[in-house]
């Protein structure tokens, strides 16, 4: 994914009928949040909603364009096609490379730092005596934890994992000083631990048992519309 798709910085994208004649390279204005457009917002599209950008370095005048964030799979796959392979940031990045796992038999889960990152994780071997393994699709990069407050420098603060079934406090395993981690969120890990057990009895006894996205993985006569979709497009690519 990182070699086939680009990762949204923000600037002006020119392939916009509209922008064609602006600066690739030039940031853009954060303008706001919109409704997605009629062409973004089937079901399988996941379109939460768009952002209104504003670039000012065009040849003919400045001018409006619209990012749609999708989080469907096939909307992100077809950013090679439509969107000049731009696929987005890190959450885009995280939801196609749980897709791809999950539809290969892997159980993923995503992972959220509260210092503004996503990434997943992926159970390795497959199975209940598999380890959680980080992998960091935005940056094509996997089992190595400690890159965020190592390589980034990150002020970590607390960092989870989700299931549709379960929520796992797992800053430890991304820091070397998991001391600092609690000094800087100011939450003591007796209140923390509190809470994360009652968000897991409320998720084991309150939602219903309905499978969720692409996590479960079925044999091919049991396979979604949505899930031969998604592997059509590679098979045909």
């Amino acid at each position: 994914m990182k070699k086939n798709y680009f990762f949204y910085y923000q600037k002006c994208l020119a392939h916009e009928h509209d922008t064609s004649d602006c600066n690739a390279k030039a940031d853009s204005a954060l303008l706001g949040q919109i409704a997605c457009q009629d062409q973004d917002d089937e079901v399988q599209d996941d379109c939460v909603y768009a952002e209104l950008r504003f670039c000012s370095d065009c040849k003919s005048a400045s001018t409006f364009f619209e990012y749609s964030r999708f989080h469907g799979p096939m909307a992100l796959f077809d950013t090679k096609a439509n969107r000049k392979s731009v696929m987005g940031q890190c959450e885009e990045f995280s939801r196609a490379g749980h897709a791809l796992l999950a539809l290969l038999g892997y159980e993923a889960r995503y992972v959220l730092d509260f210092t503004d990152h996503v990434w997943i994780e992926v159970r390795i071997p497959k199975g209940e005596k598999g380890t959680w393994v980080h992998a960091d699709p935005s940056e094509g990069v996997m089992d190595n934890p400690k890159m965020y407050e190592r390589g980034w420098g990150k002020k970590l603060t607390m960092i989870f994992a989700f299931t549709p079934w379960t929520v796992e406090h797992v800053t430890a395993k991304y820091t070397d000083d998991y001391a600092a981690t609690v000094a800087r969120r100011g939450v003591p890990d007796d209140r923390l631990n509190s809470v994360v057990d009652a968000v897991n009895h409320r998720l084991k006894y309150e939602l219903p048992l309905n499978s969720w996205g692409y996590q479960l993985h079925r044999s091919s006569k049991d396979r979604d519309l949505r899930e031969v979709a998604l592997w059509a497009h590679f098979e045909h690519a």
